[in-house]
């Protein structure tokens, strides 16, 4: 009786003296659950010679699974299971195909790599296989096939052969390849996208009416900053494939809008009626991510400023304000204070004049924005950004620091003072004259008059001081009035102009320092001295 020879036998035993052959320890597994037959270890290597011996690079392991066939068939089916050990396993892994074609000697040798392109084969085959019931208990039972070619076909089934393909394919460095392939098994398939966020909402009213997607819109740009979140799932995504089941849920929370995609840009609002500008860097926030879902006519766009917003929408050519004013007790940076107020002003001034502002971003047309007189700031609002932006014309000629901050309630008390302060900084005091009652007949009139002042405008931080003088001829006020007076500022000399620190004092007393402004003026004016000496 013919007996039938054991092929797989007569490969592994080649698998062994290929090994022998080519000095590599070739370990069988003990058991067939294992995925692999072999585990090939290399022998050590000292290539290292500038380096301590405990710090040579480890010897290279590998492991084989040995198929061996008298078919001609180039492909042979291999289980999923020993698949995925071999595909998981961070050691090199590989796949030795022999065919015998029923003869003695091997008459080809394939050695197939698990590289990338099979390890994501075997990953995306098994997360389509997530979906489907009972495929957790059944792995055992299906297949992928295991493809010959030309391209890991050896050159001659030998040992020398054999060896150098697995040498490599491996690299020089175990360790090396070790981390790409862990690399690889955590970020395959992953390349689009990492997870799928699933939010249930609660709508606000506005919306609720088919306007779904201008809450699309109006969220991403930050017009709308949160979201009632009624309940939440995230899912695992890889190779474009839903996990069974959501990795997280999460009940009762808010989706908030995080400011972080939007673009710095000059932004230049121009009234159409007088062609007044104003020029403001802002950030300018876009719909992202949402194209596909979004009419071109509900794309909306919204400019950040300090304190308010612009939401245009540049198709139908309209737009929409906000302003959200700091309370006036609370510091706040003088710079961006003064923003918002110029803001405020220039939008006031072209409400009163029913006039169209035109709006463009880096020189990039966004739309314009239709003021009716319906925009009528209240007269403490406005009269709050004249005094910041006083407050911040005079800060910048003293050269404050940018982060310097003002208390705008503080700023009401001193409204004279910072007027007056700023006048004389920016030399805007045409025609200035000065009423005075002077209890004494030693007036001359026509004779030249020196009028010192002191002009000091509290800040949180900052004191700005000024010390000066009017010259000026003085006149009667009346006919008929000897003692009250007008004198009609001709110039004025600013003696001292100082920034104190917070709570620091005045170099000197007030009336020393009005003392010594005067004092170049006694001989040849007459000096208005109002004050008390010390």
């Amino acid at each position: 009786m013919k007996r039938r020879r054991d092929v797989g036998q007569m490969g592994e035993s080649l698998l062994q003296h290929w090994c022998a052959e080519g000095g590599v320890t070739a370990n069988r597994a003990e058991h067939d659950q294992a995925g692999w037959d072999y585990l090939l270890e290399f022998p050590i290597e000292l290539v290292r010679t500038d380096a301590a011996l405990d710090k040579e690079p480890p010897p290279h392991q590998a492991l084989v699974q040995v198929k061996a066939t008298d078919a001609k068939t180039r492909s042979i089916t291999v289980k999923l299971t020993n698949w995925l050990r071999l595909a998981k396993s961070p050691l090199p892994s590989f796949f030795l195909i022999l065919y015998y074609g029923g003869r003695t000697k091997c008459q080809r040798a394939h050695l197939l790599h698990v590289d990338e392109q099979a390890i994501r084969v075997v990953l995306e085959t098994l997360r389509r296989l997530s979906a489907q019931p009972g495929a957790r208990t059944s792995l055992h039972t299906r297949y992928l096939p295991v493809r010959c070619t030309s391209d890991n076909e050896l050159p001659t089934p030998s040992s020398a052969a054999f060896v150098k393909r697995l040498t490599s394919s491996m690299g020089p460095s175990q360790a090396e390849y070790v981390a790409r392939k862990q690399a690889l098994l955590r970020d395959v398939g992953y390349e689009n996208a990492r997870g799928e966020l699933s939010i249930k909402v609660v709508v606000p009213e506005k919306y609720q009416r088919g306007r779904l997607d201008q809450l699309l819109v109006d969220f991403s740009i930050g017009a709308l900053s949160s979201l009632e979140v009624t309940e939440a799932e995230l899912w695992d995504v890889r190779f474009g494939l839903k996990g069974p089941e959501p990795e997280r849920r999460f009940k009762g929370s808010r989706l908030e809008f995080v400011p972080d995609s939007g673009k710095p840009a000059e932004v230049v609002l121009r009234r159409v009626t007088d062609g007044g500008e104003l020029r403001l860097p802002a950030t300018v926030y876009a719909p992202v991510g949402i194209g596909s879902f979004v009419r071109p006519e509900d794309i909306r766009v919204r400019l950040a400023f300090p304190n308010a917003s612009l939401i245009l929408a540049p198709h139908p050519n309209s737009g929409q304000y906000d302003f959200n004013i700091p309370a006036p007790d609370r510091p706040g940076a003088l710079k961006q204070l003064a923003q918002t107020a110029r803001l405020l002003q220039f939008m006031a001034d072209a409400s009163a004049s029913e006039s169209r502002i035109t709006i463009q971003a880096d020189r990039f047309s966004l739309g314009h924005l239709d003021l009716t007189s319906s925009f009528q700031p209240p007269t403490q609002l406005l009269e709050w950004a004249k005094l910041v932006t006083l407050a911040q014309e005079v800060g910048s000629i003293m050269n404050l620091p940018p982060e310097a901050t003002v208390v705008p309630l503080s700023l009401w008390h001193q409204a004279q003072a910072l007027a007056q302060l700023h006048a004389v900084l920016t030399k805007d005091f045409p025609n200035a004259r000065i009423a005075l009652s002077v209890d004494s007949d030693t007036v001359v009139p026509d004779r030249p008059c020196c009028f010192p002042q002191l002009l000091a405008v509290e800040f949180e931080a900052y004191t700005i001081l000024l010390v000066l003088v009017h010259l000026g001829p003085m006149q009667y006020a009346a006919a008929n009035q000897h003692r009250d007076f007008i004198v009609a500022v001709d110039s004025t000399v600013v003696v001292r102009k100082q920034t104190l620190g917070h709570g620091e004092p005045y170099p000197e007393s007030a009336p020393r320092l009005l003392d010594a402004a005067a004092a170049p003026y006694a001989a040849t004016h007459y000096v208005v001295k109002w004050w008390a000496d010390d």
